[in-house]
């Protein structure tokens, strides 16, 4: 059995947005800009104590979703999508409901 790794060096300067958002209307895909390509994103329902994570190198529109009793499996449509300037959080209706605060932590 071959083991396969691949390492990213951290870049000189370390980016990072901290958003608040309340959801109060019809639930949509929410698309944040940020001005650059997350390596990371931790979504974090208030509300319900759901939080969804994505990590560089998993496929667009993956996230891995963790209910509030500690439950965590891997979504692999309606996630989060990274973009050169952002990304999008899909509409996974376990996490992503209408009427909900969340706190969002995006790393460059």
């Amino acid at each position: 059995m071959a083991i396969t790794q691949t390492i990213k060096y951290p870049e000189n300067v370390l980016r990072m947005a901290v958003i608040s958002y309340l959801d109060d209307g019809t639930v949509a895909a929410r698309k944040f800009v940020v001005g650059f390509r997350p390596r990371y994103v931790h979504v974090f329902n208030e509300t319900d104590r759901i939080e969804e994570e994505w990590f560089e190198g998993m496929a667009d529109e993956e996230g891995l979703l963790r209910i509030a009793n500690g439950t965590g499996t891997i979504i692999t449509a309606d996630g989060i999508t990274p973009a050169d300037d952002g990304f999008t959080f899909g509409l996974n209706t376990t996490i992503h409901i209408t009427n909900k605060q969340y706190s969002i932590l995006v790393l460059g």
